[in-house]
């Protein structure tokens, strides 16, 4: 196999880079307002975020199908997720001077997806966690099944042909994100065998972008062919961003995680608290990328609290647990 179709660690951060830094941009209110549909918000969505799911298919790792393996992914993505979801229900509580706390919220954080977030935790973001275990733990399967690959492509196939409505309803009561992580699997797979198919792909795929992001903006509606617009991009980075890697790329996506699970917050805050103009938008957007990076920063030099916060492992978690019990 050819080994050259796999990314290393450098490069593979900063695409991570160039995709937080898409992700911190579309969610500002000022420069990409939320309330406006076909929007450059809306524009980014169809394919920044993806580009995360779609990165561990370009990773050249292989690990066994153990009880190890499955608890050391849960433990990486569910507790970051419990944490940030307690963070998000105290903002939400405060800001409505009462906490619901029930069966619902109970609920909303075990499915996972982004409206029983919403309504529960008053953030949509947290929903990227438990999606992304799901189809990690579905990745690892698949790479070691064929058949189960097969399958997943199969019905990942089937969800891409849903109505929007379909969808949306079905997502939303599906526990673990697991629609969304089958849906994102498709894609996934697809960008690999592209990539590995032919050299000349990336090449297309900058053309294809070009057009989805022109029939996007001129309001053509070309149903499923946009699903390659994440597909194209990703390709598109592959083919860019060695000419543009850089450190600070490459810190920002070592670090992206914290900055995702961080940055909603300092859009919140300067959302509120400055003038709705274009120049202070762009000072709310490097706030609300720099001081993430420089608290999760912090956080990961604190070897215990980077445990706590960031576990790799359900021993290393473990291991920090009897300390602070000592």
């Amino acid at each position: 196999m050819n080994e050259q179709i796999y990314l290393d660690k450098s490069m593979s951060n900063a695409i991570k880079g160039v995709l937080i830094i898409l992700i911190v941009f579309g969610h500002n209110h000022v420069l990409c307002p939320n309330d406006v549909s076909g929007g450059l918000m809306e524009y980014f969505y169809n394919f920044h975020i993806a580009g995360f799911f779609i990165l561990p298919f370009f990773y050249n790792i292989r690990r066994p199908l153990s009880r190890t393996t499955y608890i050391n992914i849960i433990i990486r993505n569910w507790l970051p997720y419990l944490w940030i979801c307690i963070m998000c229900f105290l903002c939400l509580g405060i800001m409505k001077h009462h906490f619901e706390f029930g069966f619902k919220t109970i609920a909303a954080f075990l499915i996972g997806t982004q409206t029983p977030i919403k309504h529960n935790f008053g953030f949509v973001f947290p929903w990227f966690l438990p999606t992304y275990c799901s189809m990690s733990i579905l990745l690892l399967w698949a790479k070691n099944k064929k058949l189960v690959c097969l399958f997943s492509l199969f019905v990942s196939l089937i969800l891409w042909g849903l109505s929007f409505e379909d969808f949306y309803m079905l997502k939303n009561i599906v526990p673990f994100g697991l629609a969304l992580a089958i849906y994102y699997f498709g894609t996934g797979v697809l960008t690999f065998w592209l990539n590995k198919w032919s050299m000349y792909s990336k090449w297309l795929s900058v053309f294809i972008f070009v057009v989805l992001s022109v029939c996007y903006w001129k309001h053509i509606s070309l149903g499923l062919v946009n699903m390659l617009f994440p597909v194209s991009f990703f390709l598109a980075l592959l083919l860019v961003v060695p000419h543009v890697n850089c450190r600070f790329l490459q810190t920002l996506g070592e670090n992206s995680l914290g900055i995702y699970l961080l940055h909603m917050f300092l859009v919140n805050i300067t959302f509120r608290i400055f003038p709705v103009t274009i120049p202070m938008g762009i000072l709310g957007f490097l706030i609300s990328l720099f001081v993430p990076l420089l608290l999760n920063i912090l956080i990961t030099r604190v070897g215990l609290l980077r445990v706590l916060l960031y576990p790799k492992s359900w021993d290393e978690l473990k291991g920090s647990l009897k300390k602070c019990c000592v």
